[in-house]
This record gives structure tokens, C-alpha cells and sequence, in this order.
């Protein structure tokens, strides 16, 4: 029910002088009765008994007079104030219904008052809608709304408060506007980060609000902040879901973009774990999703022989043409480091697929100028499809990765594609590294079943292929698995460098080898032992230290132990690295060094005059093909000569036949190892063999 106004009877000065009147005549009335009654009496001039009673209804009638007068005046008083009280009251139970003084045609202070209190109120109404409007907008601001969203919800207050208004937003404030028909105000949009001011115009019907700078104000006030936080979305949106270096989505846009891609092109479900089973959901007749996976070979010698500002300029140009090999709807990512991935969409069949992956590869391996160096990138990549492996984003991505794992492993620089045996192969894998791990904590070989597990050591002969005597040995670490058998050292050594694991592993080995050394020379054996050292080993702080310890703990001479790293620790680096540092230290406490499968790289030529090198091993790929290969005879003849005029030892590895020994000891090589003489021999048989090798060359 609607309040009803509350009307005052008449003004309170009409009625308080009302009131003083009749009381003015009813006090002379009373003194006009009183002064008959007691006249006689005054006149006669005796005052008694009638004039005591004649002044006694004097004072009384005064003091009635002035009872009713302050009772008429409390009355009045209280009864306006309590009109001003309940019309208040009235106001504040209903502010969205203001009450309103009713007090047309009078013209007292509390009409006047009334008026007043009216207008405010009425203000207060106004001022009420325009906060309740701004509060809407801020809200939608709030709620991550964009520069639409508030400029929609603008332009629905002013046709609620303005029937007919109309807001509108030019992206630039210098813009000329036509000319306008109607009332129109402008008020410029600033927003921090903005290359420049937006403009809001806004149009009235009739005329402009008589508060139109403060309505303005706020409105392009909320549209800058609005259009800030739009930016700021966008800015973290980008840093969220794309590689800073290159500009191309990172995992997680790569996943977003990939799990869409898959969802709209396979008939998927939406997102970045589909997991929908093969062959199920609608599917684009002949289309298909490859996942090309590329990794980078020989990127870290790059950036150790470059710096890393180098590295960087290769994978800006190697992210450039990756994207321009992207096919329509293709899209290339970098994950992280030198791994690269390219998506392939809208191709008919795998044999395209691969195609035309082998065709991005190529185009990655072209060489590029570097900071004034030529350089060949090398490439190996892993390709997986959808639907054929899998729907589901992760899991085509894991499968990528797998493949390229393997490739790098077995086939380097080349491009195979994802075989589901792959996954068993990794799951295998990770079981190998948890049974290397547990071997380790076991500390070397245990027996199982009734022969010996875990690691071991063997010792393969060294020849002098002149003299046909025993020169020394290399160390050789086994791993005999409880269920699996023996385990190539090829797969269980690079699963310890993947594990972290090299380090213990090399100082396991080192210590093994010293003791057993100990053992024989107590036995009059004193033949030089060599062990590989790993890089990671070679790279430790305090590997000189652990060495020349290992040493003293055993009593032994620096030549009784030869260290033996791969010419590819060589082509890793420079001279000012630690590794050269360290390999200088090492050789003044007058241990001997050795380039294991020298021949196999290209660049560590220039450094071995400078190196403390003494000894360079022909790699078996060279000697395998002896004495038929004219190119092999000629690879080992240079290698050889190198080494003379260097003063280096040179020995060949893998020597199988006779034909092989002649021919390398015709060509100057000192000494040799391999079946042709002897396979690597568990330590307890190193005696008998060197006895019966003894025996075997008495005249």
C-alpha cells in the first residue's frame, strides 16, 4: 500500500495566535465577573472576608489563564513536531517512494522547510540511480567484462535514465567527427599502455543533463579501465600460452590449440585430454593430425663454443622456418630448450605426413650465419598422427617425444615415426634405470641363484702389434641383471647420464679398477689399467681431488691408471673450459690421456697440439673395414700419421682378423685391442692370460 502525505491543519503561528486571543478574552471575562462580584464591598472601602475571597479568585483566574496558555503552546508545539517526525520516518521506511510534505498555498518556516527537504530528497533520488548505475558498470569491470561489454551496459542506463540517449566509442580522440543533429558531449578515454586516447561521444534527445560532466566522467573513467585490463588479459594470455624467445605457443598453448584442433578436425571432445577411445566420433573424411617433434643435435656445443646469445639467434631462425613450413592451419611451437614441435593438419595420408615432415627437417639443417660462423644444425625428429595413435593431445605429443628419444638414440638426424612398441620400450626403460638405481645402493656384484648380479668390471687386453706382448688393459663396466641378463653398456650407460646417475657410476668404476690394480701389482702384475671418464665426471669440481686420493689410498703410481674420454668431450667445448683445465691438472700429476673413437668427429683437430694427449684410438668404424676399403685404409693411415707427427701412441680398436692386425701395424699403429686377441676378461682370468700369453710368444 503507497504512503499517503501527511497534511498539517494550518500553520502554527495562525494557530498559536488563535489561541492567544480566546485566552486574552477569557482572562477579562473572568476579571470583569470577579471585579462585580466583590465591587460593592472595594467601594465601600472595607477590606474583609469578600475581598480576601474576591483576591483569592483573581490569582486563580490568572493561573488558570497561564495553565491553558502553556498547555495550548505545549500541545501545538509537540503536535508539529510529531508531523515533522512521522513524515521523516515515513521518508527513510521508503527512500525508493519518497514521501512528500504536502503544504501547497501556506507560507510558514515549516513550509518552507518542507519545500527544502522535498528538493533534497529529490536529489538524493537522483544521485541514488546514478550511483546504483555506476555500481552496475563497476561491477561488470570487476567481472573481467571487455570494453563492449561496459560500453553496452553504458548505453542501457542512458536509455533508462534518458530515453533516446545514445553512447558511441572511436578508437582514436583526434578522429573528425561529423557534425551532430542533436545535443552531443565528448569526453576523451585514456587507458595506461594505450598508444592513444580514445573518444565517447554521448547524445541526448532534447538537451544535455545538467550533470553531464560528472555522468561523462565516470562513464569514460570505467572504459579506461576496462580497456587497460582488457590488455592486461591479452598480454598475460600471450605470456601464458607463448615461448617469449620466439613467439611461438609454448606447451601449454601448443596442448590448447592441438586438443581444439583435434575436437573440431577428428570429432573429439573439446580440450587438451580427450580421451576418446580410437576409431569413435565423427571424422572428416581423409584428414589427419601429424605431431612432427624436432630436437636440435649438437645445440649445447653451440652455445659452449658461441655463447649462449648465439644459441639464441639459431632457434629465432629455426622458429621462423618452422612456422613458414606450417600448412594451412598448421602451427609450430617450442617447448622448451632446442625441442621444437610443428602440428600438420589437412593432409589426406600418412605417406604425405611423412613427406612432408622429412621436408621441414631438411629445411631446419640448412646451414645459417651466426655471429660470422657457418653453421649445419643437425636434426632428429619424432612424428606421431591422430587418429592412428591417439586422440587425445597428451598423448599424441608423449608419443612424439618417444619417437624422437629413440631416433636420437639409434638413428640420429633422421625422422621415424611413433611404433606403439616405442611405449613399452620406455616403460621397460624406466624400470632399467629404477634396477640401476637399487644395483648402486647395493654397492657392485650379489649373488642370486647361485651366480653374480649386479655391476662388475672387465679387463679387455691391449697388444703391441709389433711385439705381439700385453701392454696394458681396458676397463670394461658389466651389468648382470637378476631377471634380464646381461645389459648392453650402450643402453645401460646412457640411461645412468639420463638418470644423473653417471657420476656414481664413473666413481664406482674408478674405485673397482684401483683396487683390482692393487691386487695384481701385489702379485706382480704391473700392467697400466685405462678407464673412461665420463664428461660429467670430468666436469666435477673436485675430480682431480678424488682421483689423486684414489691413488694415494692404494699406493699406486699416476702410470699405473690412464684416463680414456671421447672425442666428442672435445668438440663440446674450448680451451678455457674446465674440462681442458681439469684435463691439465690431471696429466701434471702424471696421469696418461687417451681420445677414445678418435675420427668420428670433425673439429677437435686444432686442439690436440695444445691438449696434454698422449695416446689417440682408432675407432672400430675405421677398422672394420680394413683391408678392403680403400677410403677406411686411408682414414686410419691419416690418423696414424697424425699421431706420429703429434708424438702420440696410436691404438686400434676392434681389430677381428689377421688381415686387419698386418695391415695396421704395416701402417705404423703401436698397439691394438679386440677378439682377434681376446674379449674382455673377467679379473680372475687376467692372470692365466697373461701367462699363457707369455708361453704362447717364447721362442
Amino acid at each position: 500500500m503507497p504512503d499517503q502525505p501527511f497534511r498539517p491543519r494550518a500553520s502554527l503561528r495562525a494557530q498559536l495566535l488563535t489561541t492567544l486571543i480566546v485566552l486574552s478574552l477569557l482572562g477579562v471575562a473572568l476579571h470583569g465577573l470577579s471585579l462585580w462580584l466583590i465591587g460593592p464591598t472595594w467601594l465601600a472601602g472595607g477590606v474583609g472576608p469578600a475581598s480576601l475571597r474576591s483576591m483569592l479568585l483573581m490569582l486563580l483566574t490568572s493561573g488558570l489563564v497561564v495553565v491553558a496558555l502553556v498547555w495550548c503552546l505545549d500541545h501545538f508545539i509537540h503536535r508539529r513536531i510529531g508531523d515533522l517526525r512521522r513524515f521523516l520516518e515515513q521518508a527513510l521506511r521508503s527512500p525508493g517512494r519518497l514521501a512528500r510534505l504536502q503544504l501547497a498555498g501556506q507560507d510558514d518556516d515549516l513550509a518552507r522547510a518542507a519545500t527544502a527537504l522535498n528538493g533534497l530528497l529529490g536529489q538524493l533520488g537522483q544521485d541514488q540511480e546514478a550511483h546504483r548505475s555506476q555500481a552496475d558498470v563497476m561491477r561488470l569491470v570487476v567481472q573481467s567484462g571487455t570494453v563492449n561489454d561496459v560500453l553496452g551496459a553504458i548505453r542501457t542506463i542512458l536509455q533508462r535514465r534518458y530515453p533516446g540517449a545514445y553512447a558511441e566509442l572511436f578508437p582514436d580522440a583526434d578522429v573528425m567527427l561529423p557534425g551532430a543533429t542533436r545535443p552531443t558531449w565528448l569526453v576523451p578515454v585514456r587507458s595506461r599502455g594505450a598508444p592513444r586516447d580514445a573518444l565517447l561521444r554521448l547524445t541526448f534527445p532534447d538537451h544535455l543533463p545538467p550533470d553531464i560532466t560528472t555522468e561523462a566522467a565516470w562513464m569514460a573513467d570505467l572504459l579506461g579501465v576496462a580497456a587497460e585490463q582488457e590488455r592486461l588479459r591479452q598480454e598475460l594470455s600471450q605470456y601464458a600460452f607463448h615461448d617469449e624467445l620466439t613467439g611461438l605457443l609454448n606447451r601449454r598453448g601448443l596442448l590448447r590449440h592441438l586438443g581444439s584442433r583435434l575436437g573440431s578436425q577428428l570429432g573429439s571432445p573439446l580440450g587438451s585430454h580427450l580421451g576418446s577411445p580410437l576409431g569413435q566420433g565423427p571424422r572428416r573424411e581423409g584428414s589427419l593430425v601429424g605431431l612432427l617433434h624436432v630436437d636440435f643435435d649438437r645445440f649445447k656445443r653451440l652455445n659452449d663454443l658461441l655463447g649462449h646469445a648465439a644459441g639464441d639467434e639459431l632457434l629465432r631462425l629455426s622458429a621462423e622456418r618452422l612456422q613458414r613450413a606450417a600448412l594451412t592451419g598448421g602451427q609450430a611451437a617450442r617447448l622448451g630448450s632446442d625441442e621444437f614441435v610443428l602440428m600438420i593438419t589437412h593432409l589426406s595420408d600418412r605417406a604425405s605426413l611423412e613427406v612432408h615432415a622429412e621436408q621441414v627437417c631438411e629445411a631446419l639443417r640448412q646451414p645459417v650465419q651466426i655471429q660470422g660462423h657457418t653453421f649445419h644444425p643437425g636434426v632428429s625428429a619424432g612424428l606421431s598422427v591422430a587418429p592412428d595413435d591417439s586422440r587425445d593431445a597428451e598423448t599424441l605429443l608423449r608419443y612424439a617425444a618417444l619417437a624422437t628419444e629413440q631416433v636420437k638414440q639409434q638413428w640420429p638426424g633422421r625422422v621415424i615415426a611413433y611404433q606403439p612398441d616405442m611405449n613399452a620400450a620406455r616403460v621397460e626403460r624406466l624400470q632399467l634405470e629404477q634396477d640401476l638405481r637399487d644395483t648402486l645402493s647395493q654397492g657392485g656384484p650379489c649373488p642370486v641363484s647361485g651366480r653374480q648380479t649386479g655391476l662388475g668390471v672387465a679387463y679387455q687386453p691391449q697388444v703391441n702389434l709389433h711385439t705381439q706382448e700385453v701392454c696394458g688393459f681396458e676397463a670394461l663396466l658389466r651389468w648382470t641383471h637378476p631377471t634380464r641378463g646381461e645389459i648392453s653398456p650402450d643402453i645401460f650407460i646412457a640411461i645412468a647420464e639420463e638418470a644423473g646417475l653417471i657420476t656414481q657410476l664413473g666413481h664406482w668404476m674408478l674405485s673397482q679398477v684401483a683396487t683390482q690394480i692393487t691386487v695384481w701389482r701385489d702379485s706382480g702384475v704391473c700392467i697400466p689399467v685405462a678407464v673412461n671418464l665420463s664428461a660429467a665426471q670430468l666436469l666435477q669440481d673436485d675430480i682431480v681431488g678424488q682421483i689423486e686420493a684414489l691413488l694415494e689410498l692404494h699406493g699406486l703410481p699416476p702410470q699405473a691408471l690412464i684416463l680414456e674420454i671421447t672425442e666428442s668431450l672435445l668438440m663440446s667445448g674450448a680451451p678455457d673450459l674446465d674440462a681442458y683445465g681439469t684435463l691439465s691438472r690431471l696429466s701434471a700429476l702424471g696421469l696418461k690421456v687417451a681420445v677414445d673413437d678418435f675420427g668420428t668427429g670433425y673439429s677437435s683437430l686444432s686442439y690436440l697440439h695444445r691438449l696434454p694427449i698422449h695416446t689417440i684410438k682408432v675407432d672400430r668404424s675405421f677398422v672394420r673395414e680394413l683391408p678392403g676399403s680403400l677410403e677406411a685404409a686411408g682414414i686410419a693411415e691419416t690418423i696414424i700419421r697424425l699421431g706420429k707427427q703429434l708424438n702420440l701412441k696410436v691404438l686400434a680398436e676392434g681389430i677381428e682378423t689377421p688381415g686387419q692386425a698386418r695391415m695396421l701395424r704395416d701402417l705404423g699403429c703401436e698397439a691394438g685391442q679386440g677378439y682377434l686377441y681376446a674379449a674382455a676378461l673377467d679379473a680372475p682370468q687376467v692372470p692365466a692370460f697373461l701367462q699363457a700369453r707369455r708361453i704362447a710368444l717364447l721362442p
